[in-house]
C-alpha cells in the first residue's frame, strides 16, 4: 500500500514539474501566432507557417504565381531567420474577386529573430483569393514594410565602411557644386529599376526628388554654410525587402543668414540589390535633410 502511495505520488509529482516546465516554457516562448476562427485570416497564418517551417513546397500548392514572386519570398523568408512573434493589423476586401470568390489584403506585425530589438518588426502583406469555406490562393506575399530598432553602428566591415564614405564624398561635391542634373539622372536610373510589387512608390516619394534637392540648394546659397562635419556612418540594413542593404552616412552643418545661425542634418542613402548580385557594389540612391532645433546641436 505505501509503495502505492508513493508511485501515485511521484506521478503527481511529475506532472506538476511538466506543467510548471510547459507553462515557464510559454511564457517565455509564447506562439508565434495567434489563430482568429476566422477560415480567411487562419487559412493565411497556416501558410505562413508552412513558410516558416520551410515547407515551400506545400506553399506552393496554395499560390498564383503570375509575375514570379514567390521564389523572391523565399529567399526573403530563408533571411529572416527564425519567426519569433505574428500578429494580425488589418484585413480588407480587394475589388477583383468573381464567382463567389472573394479578394483579401492582410497585414501581420511580425518579428524575426534575425531582428534583434524587440521593437524593431517588419510587415507581412498578402493578397488572397477565397470561397470561405474550401477554396484559397495566395496572389502575393511580401513585406513592404520594415522598421529597425537600436541597429548597432559598428557592423559593417571596414571595407564596405570605406566605399560608402567615399561615395558619399562625391556626393557632397554634387551638393558644393549645385549639380541637379546629376540628382535627376541618378532619381531617374532609380525610378527605371525593377519595380519589386511597387515598391519603388514608397521610397521614391520621399527623399529621392530634385525638388528636395534644390531647397537644399537654397539654404546653402542663402547663408554662409559651414564645413560638412560627419556625424555618424549606418550599418547595413534591410529597406523594404531582405534582399536589399543600405548604408547611410549622417552629415552635420549650420548656416549663418542675418545674423541668425541654423542647424541642419543632412543624410546621404547608399544601397546595394545582393539578390540581383552577390558581389554588388554600393550605390548612391537619395538624400534626405532637415532643420535642427537649437537644443539638438550638441548631439
Amino acid at each position: 500500500m505505501q509503495s502505492k502511495r508513493y508511485l501515485k505520488t511521484g506521478i503527481v509529482a511529475l506532472v506538476a514539474i511538466g506543467l510548471c516546465v510547459w507553462v515557464t516554457y510559454r511564457l517565455l516562448y509564447p506562439d508565434a501566432t495567434i489563430h482568429y476562427n476566422d477560415f480567411v485570416i487562419d487559412s493565411s497564418i497556416t501558410w505562413l507557417e508552412n513558410a516558416d517551417d520551410g515547407d515551400f513546397d506545400i506553399c506552393r500548392k496554395d499560390i498564383v504565381d503570375k509575375d514570379g514572386w514567390f521564389d523572391w519570398f523565399i529567399k526573403d523568408r530563408k533571411s529572416l531567420e527564425k519567426i519569433k512573434s505574428r500578429k494580425l493589423l488589418t484585413r480588407s476586401e480587394l475589388p477583383g474577386g468573381t464567382g463567389g470568390i472573394k479578394r483579401y489584403e492582410l497585414k501581420f506585425d511580425s518579428n524575426f529573430s534575425m531582428m534583434k530589438h524587440p521593437k524593431s518588426r517588419i510587415t507581412e502583406r498578402m493578397i488572397v483569393e477565397n470561397d470561405g469555406e474550401n477554396q484559397f490562393k495566395v496572389l502575393l506575399a511580401d513585406y513592404p514594410k520594415v522598421k529597425f530598432e537600436g541597429v548597432e553602428r559598428s557592423s559593417l566591415p571596414e571595407r564596405d565602411k570605406q566605399q560608402i564614405t567615399a561615395i558619399a564624398a562625391k556626393v557632397l561635391k554634387k551638393v558644393e557644386s549645385r549639380d541637379i542634373e546629376f540628382f535627376k539622372r541618378s532619381y531617374a536610373k532609380y525610378a527605371t529599376r525593377k519595380n519589386y510589387f511597387g515598391w519603388n512608390e514608397y521610397w521614391l516619394k520621399a527623399a529621392k526628388n530634385p525638388k528636395k534637392t534644390r531647397e537644399l540648394f537654397e539654404i546653402l546659397d542663402k547663408g554662409n554654410p559651414t564645413p560638412w562635419k560627419l556625424m555618424e556612418l549606418g550599418v547595413s540594413v534591410p529597406v523594404g525587402r531582405t534582399g536589399f542593404e543600405a548604408g547611410g552616412t549622417e552629415y552635420r552643418f549650420s548656416t549663418v543668414n542675418n545674423g541668425k545661425k541654423e542647424n541642419f542634418k543632412l543624410l546621404i542613402f547608399i544601397e546595394r540589390d545582393l539578390y540581383q548580385n552577390k558581389s554588388a557594389p554600393w550605390e548612391f540612391y537619395g538624400l534626405w535633410w532637415r532643420k535642427l532645433e537649437m537644443k539638438q546641436e550638441k548631439k
